[in-house]
């Protein structure tokens, strides 16, 4: 069976091509990690949340799947990068 790709991964200057699976599950991540890195941002800036508990942000993104988001990222690169 041969992947359906689009193109969804801005890399600044061009798009790495993602198949649709992963296109739909960086969505998904993206989602939630976007929402919670805002949240965080704002809590540290009103001072809610103090910049000592900067742990808090990393436990919070890697609760999210940012090491999945960065590993479907790396993995469309190295199949773009190898074509």
């Amino acid at each position: 069976m041969s992947a359906s790709w689009t193109e969804v991964t801005n890399t600044g200057n061009s798009y790495i091509p993602c198949t649709a699976a992963e296109s739909s599950r960086l969505a998904l991540l993206a989602t939630d990690i976007e929402s919670f890195l805002k949240q965080m941002v704002m809590k540290y800036i009103t001072g809610e949340e103090s910049l000592d508990n900067i742990g808090l942000l990393e436990e919070g993104l890697n609760a999210r799947g940012l090491a999945e988001y960065l590993e479907i990222h790396q993995a469309a690169y190295d199949r773009y990068v190898n074509n």
